[in-house]
């Protein structure tokens, strides 16, 4: 098929994508474009529409902390040629972050009601960094939930535990994982150069498929507790 022929395909297959994009986002997720999206929706097509010959293309989806990364390899020598040698078309889908008050009234499902409206929420900014949303007067701290994961899930515990909490996510940030003695916070709550309240303290999580912020209700709605004792053994507790 000519170059010219080929592009005008091309454009004829972008209405198709645009559909395709339309649902990611009504999912609330945000679609961007690395590279030409007319080239994208013709490799897609032709992954649907595998009796077309002379085309073809090799989806491959892996995750990433802003989301997915879709990846269309083309496999025609035809298509190379009409497209520049162009091989690769990438989508990165990435998580819309909700509105401060979406996040803020979820975040408090976490926290008992007596205390929703003087807890502190942390969140997340249009960039999906960690922000304060909301100062607040009580003992609490919520995290609201990270629109990445699939799964609804929001935490409050008491602000004694922030700074155990905040130098979580700074390491998770940077990237560095481990739990127990492998957590880097264990040396340093041994060392003393992270400070830990000396009393249990408790943090609640809340979980579900979905949140509803019109009602303020979790589908599915699950709930942990989980209890930081600081020097804890299994001596000391009995467990």
């Amino acid at each position: 098929m000519a170059v010219d022929a080929r592009i005008e395909q091309l454009r004829a297959f972008r209405e198709a994508l645009a559909t395709d994009l339309t649902a990611w986002q009504a999912s609330q997720r945000t679609v961007t474009c690395d590279g030409l999206c007319g080239i994208a929706s013709f490799l897609i097509l032709h992954v649907r529409h595998p009796r077309r010959r002379g085309t073809g293309c090799r989806l491959r989806l892996r995750k990433t902390d802003g989301g997915a990364v879709i990846s269309c390899h083309a496999m025609t020598s035809s298509l190379l040629i009409a497209l520049g040698a162009l091989a690769v078309t990438t989508f990165v889908v990435q998580a819309q972050v909700p509105a401060a008050e979406v996040q803020i009234a979820g975040a408090v499902q976490a926290a008992p009601p007596d205390q929703q409206a003087t807890a502190t929420v942390i969140g997340l900014d249009a960039q999906s960094k960690p922000v304060t949303l909301r100062k607040g007067t009580g003992v609490l701290v919520c995290l609201a939930d990270d629109p990445r994961v699939d799964k609804f899930n929001v935490a409050c515990y008491h602000k004694d535990l922030e700074p155990f909490m905040a130098r979580g996510r700074e390491l998770a940030a940077l990237g560095t994982k481990g739990r127990g003695p492998e957590d880097l916070r264990w040396n340093e709550i041994k060392n003393g150069t992270l400070v830990m309240p000396k009393e249990p303290r408790l943090t609640t999580i809340v979980q579900g498929t979905a949140f509803d912020a019109a009602t303020g209700t979790v589908a599915d709605s699950y709930t942990r507790w989980v209890i930081y004792t600081p020097g804890a053994t299994p001596e000391s507790t009995g467990l």
